[in-house]
């Protein structure tokens, strides 16, 4: 068994491999994952990847307002009101 050292914010660090783990939180849930990195330059670039991912990827990410949804509808409908189809 190993234990991670933290190296830097949201780091964590395995001593034993030299491999670099990112503890991230995002919209309140964390996610832990290897980024089978070794270099701290390499690894804070795909820490900004992998952030943007799991942001773009959560839960709510593109989340849908019933006003929005009304909006949209209401604006199609009057989009629409002129139009009539042929029998």
């Amino acid at each position: 068994m190993f234990h991670l050292k933290k190296s830097a914010s949201c780091l964590y660090r395995n001593p034993t491999s030299g491999s670099y783990y990112p503890v991230l939180k995002v919209k309140g849930k964390q996610f832990k994952s290897s980024l089978g990195r070794k270099d701290l330059a390499e690894v804070r670039s795909k820490l900004r990847d992998k952030r943007n991912e799991l942001e773009m990827a959560a839960p709510g990410a593109n989340k849908v307002t019933a006003k929005q949804v009304c909006e949209r509808y209401l604006g199609n409908r009057q989009e629409t009101d002129g139009f009539h189809r042929r029998q």
